[in-house]
C-alpha cells in the first residue's frame, strides 16, 4: 500500500521539473580538462543529510534509473580568452562585455542578504575547529544543507534552525537560500563554484510531492527514487557525489551509507576552482621549520615579498591572498603567547574577513610571506556542536517534525558525519568537504616592512566575492 501510494505520487510531480530540470554532464570535471593541472581541477564541498528510523529510525544529469527529476543549471557566457580572437578587439570587447553583464546580473544580491547569518558563521567555526589534528569546515555549504533540512521540517524542529539563521520565516530563508545561492555560483570558465542539492527518496514510504517540487524549484535539487540501502542505490549516491566534486572526496564518498531504514536522504555539494591572482614562484619554495604542537617538522614553504595591507586586533595579525573570482584565502597568525583558541574565542577574526574595509586596525606594509604549503583534512560528528547551537528537537523522536515531507513517524538525526580536507600550492587552493547527516525514523611594528612567518599554527577563511567563509579552518601541522 506504501509503495502503492508512493508511486502514484511520483505521477504527480511536476512535470516541468522532470523535463525542464537537465544538469549539463560532469560540469566539475569539464573544468579541470580545460587549463588546470590535475591537482587544481576544484575545491569541493559535500554535505549529505541521510534520513531514516527504525534502527537508524525510520550525476549524469540527463535523466538516470531511479532519478525523478534533474536541476536545470544557469548556462553562463565564458570569459573571452584573447588568443581565441586574434586581431578582432571588436569581436572580443563585445564578448568580454557580455561576460561581465552576465556577471553583474548573477551577483547582483540585495545589500545586507547575508546580514543574519553572522552568528551562525561565528557560532559554527567556533564549534567544530575546537578538535582534531588539522580541523577543517565548510560553513557555507552546511548553511545551504540545513536550509534545505529547514522544508522538510514544521513546528518548532523548523524554528530552531530559523532561529539558528536568524530568520523568522521559512519564507524569508528560502529567499535568503536563494540569494546566497545566486551570489556564489560561478560556471563561467574564469572561476568555479557550482553547488549542487539532490533530494533521496525511499520507494517503501510515501513522501508529499509539493516539498519534493519546492526543494527541486527553489534549491536546484534533483530527485531520486529507490530502495536507498541497496548497493546499486549507495553506488549512484556515491556517483553523484563524486560527479559533483570533481572525485575529490572518493574515499570519503565511499564511506557514505545509507541504509534500507533510510526514510529520505538530502546531499548538498560545492564545487570550487580558483587560482592566485599573484602566483607563488616554485624556485622560491623552500624547506623550513613548522611548529607544530607535537614538535618541529620540516616542509616547504612558498615565499614572495610584496606590498600588502596587514590587518591586526590584540592577538593577532593578518593577511589575505586574492583568488581569481573576487574571493580570497585569509592567513590568520595568533601573535606570540596566543593560539588559535584564543582568536577563535572572539568575533573579531570574522569582523575583519566578513568587513575587511570597516576594520581600522590595518596598514599597508611591504610584506616578505612565507607560507607552508599545506594538505589538510579532518572527520568528525557534529551532533554536541549542532545541540550547543539550539538544535535538538530533529535528534528526539518524541518532538521532531518532518511532516512537510513525510507523515512517518519518529524520524530523528542519529549521526551527523563532516568530513573536510584544504590544500594549497604555488598555483593556488583545492579543497573539499561533505557532511552525512543519518537518522533513525597582533599590533604590528612600527616599520616598512614587516616578516610575515607563518611557522607555527594559524587559521586560514576561505571567502567568496561577497566575503562569507567559504571554508575555515587551522593549520596545526602542513
Amino acid at each position: 500500500m506504501k509503495k502503492k501510494e508512493w508511486n502514484e505520487g511520483l505521477n504527480h510531480l511536476d512535470t516541468e521539473l522532470v523535463e525542464e530540470h537537465i544538469v549539463k554532464k560532469d560540469r566539475c570535471a569539464q573544468k579541470k580538462k580545460r587549463t588546470r593541472p590535475y591537482w587544481f581541477s576544484a575545491v569541493a564541498a559535500v554535505l549529505v543529510l541521510a534520513i531514516g528510523f527504525g534502527a537508524l529510525w525510520g550525476g549524469n544529469e540527463t535523466l538516470l534509473p531511479n532519478q525523478v527529476a534533474a536541476a536545470q543549471y544557469p548556462q553562463m557566457p565564458q570569459m573571452p580568452n584573447e588568443a581565441d580572437y586574434g586581431n578582432d578587439w571588436k569581436a572580443y570587447n563585445d564578448a568580454y562585455r557580455v561576460w561581465r553583464e552576465n556577471q553583474r546580473e548573477q551577483y547582483d544580491q540585495p545589500d545586507g542578504y547575508a546580514d543574519s547569518l553572522t552568528n551562525f558563521f561565528y557560532a559554527s567555526i567556533a564549534q567544530f575547529l575546537q578538535d582534531g589534528n588539522n580541523p577543517t569546515y565548510s560553513p557555507l555549504n552546511v548553511y545551504m544543507a540545513m536550509a534545505m533540512l529547514a522544508e522538510t521540517t514544521g513546528g518548532n524542529s523548523r524554528q530552531q534552525i530559523l532561529d539558528l539563521f536568524g530568520v523568522d520565516t521559512i519564507e524569508q530563508l528560502r529567499e535568503q537560500a536563494g540569494h546566497v545561492w545566486n551570489a556564489h555560483y560561478s560556471d563561467d570558465g574564469e572561476t568555479t563554484v557550482l553547488l549542487a542539492n539532490s533530494l533521496w527518496l525511499n520507494k517503501a514510504y510515501t513522501f508529499k510531492k509539493s516539498t519534493a517540487n519546492l526543494l527541486a524549484k527553489n534549491y536546484y535539487a534533483s530527485s531520486f527514487n529507490g530502495n536507498l540501502g541497496t548497493e546499486e542505490m549507495n553506488k549512484q549516491l556515491h556517483d553523484w557525489l563524486n560527479q559533483n566534486t570533481d572525485g575529490l572526496l572518493k574515499e570519503q564518498a565511499e564511506n557514505v551509507k545509507l541504509t534500507p531504514d533510510t526514510v529520505f536522504a538530502l546531499a548538498s555539494t560545492i564545487c570550487f576552482t580558483a587560482s592566485w591572482y599573484d602566483e607563488f614562484s616554485q624556485n622560491d619554495t623552500k624547506d623550513a621549520v613548522f611548529h607544530s604542537p607535537e614538535g618541529d617538522i620540516t616542509v616547504p614553504f612558498m615565499n614572495k615579498t610584496m606590498t600588502q595591507t596587514y590587518y591586526w586586533a590584540d592577538n593577532f595579525g593578518a593577511i589575505y591572498l586574492s583568488l581569481t573570482g573576487k574571493n580570497e584565502m585569509w592567513l590568520i597568525l595568533p601573535d606570540e603567547g596566543y593560539t588559535v583558541a584564543d582568536i577563535l574565542a572572539s568575533e573579531d577574526y570574522l569582523k575583519m574577513t566578513m568587513d575587511p574595509g570597516a576594520w581600522e586596525n590595518k596598514r599597508e606594509y611591504k610584506i616578505n610571506l612565507s607560507l607552508p604549503k599545506f594538505d589538510v583534512s579532518d572527520q568528525k560528528d557534529l551532533i554536541q556542536g549542532m545541540k550547543a547551537m539550539g538544535l535538538t528537537d530533529i535528534f528526539n523522536d518524541a518532538v521532531s517534525d518532518f511532516t512537510p515531507l513525510t507523515n512517518t513517524s519518529g524520524v530523528f538525526v542519529s549521526q551527523i558525519n563532516h568530513a573536510a580536507r584544504v590544500a594549497i600550492d604555488e598555483k593556488g587552493c583545492i579543497a573539499a568537504a561533505f557532511t552525512v547527516i543519518d537518522t533513525m525514523g597582533g599590533m604590528p611594528l612600527e616599520r616598512d616592512e614587516i616578516d610575515f612567518v607563518l611557522d607555527r599554527p594559524f587559521l586560514f577563511i576561505v571567502s567568496s566575492r561577497d566575503n562569507l567563509p567559504l571554508f575555515a579552518g587551522i593549520v596545526n601541522e602542513p
